[in-house]
């Protein structure tokens, strides 16, 4: 779980920062999901039989956060146009619906998880997970380019009449 939280925090990184091509905080966030998560793995092993999960269930909880304020950031790119939608994929009107609906699931799972209670916590962090992945299998196949960019190449012929 950690493992996999950790690369969702990637994932909230470049929806925060990436239509913005804010490279440094890209690079700073993703060193501090890393040291975060190393940190919280070490210290859950060094700590297991007095800790147990807390350290994973306060990881979750920064990471749920996360997600919530990464998916808002984000459709509000998708609203203003920031990022598009290709209409193969969904329709810009559906994904902003689909956007809040993540977001409220979230907010679902983040509030469950503060109410302590066990039947409520631990369906959470699978909830906030399967939320990351519908998000990510959409936010992959979107386009993050606006304008010209220098790391976008143009081909001039097709690559078999170079060969």
């Amino acid at each position: 779980g950690l493992v996999a939280f950790t690369f969702f925090g990637f994932t909230d990184i470049y929806l925060m920062f990436q239509p913005k091509k804010n490279v440094t905080a890209i690079r700073l966030g993703i060193c501090f999901w890393v040291v975060l998560a190393i940190g919280n793995g070490g210290y859950s092993m060094a700590n297991w039989e007095e800790k147990t999960t807390k350290p994973f269930q306060v990881f979750i909880a920064l990471n749920t956060l996360s997600h919530i304020v990464a998916l808002v950031v984000f459709r509000k790119y998708v609203e203003d146009g920031t990022v598009s939608v290709d209409e193969s994929i969904s329709s810009k009107d559906a994904m902003l619906r689909l956007l809040k609906v993540l977001i409220f699931v979230d907010c679902l799972c983040l509030g469950g998880a503060g109410l302590k209670k066990t039947i409520l916590s631990y369906p959470g962090t699978g909830l906030t997970f399967t939320v990351m992945v519908i998000a990510t299998s959409f936010i992959g196949r979107m386009d993050f380019m606006t304008g010209k960019s220098a790391a976008v190449g143009t081909e001039s012929q097709p690559l078999k009449s170079i060969v």
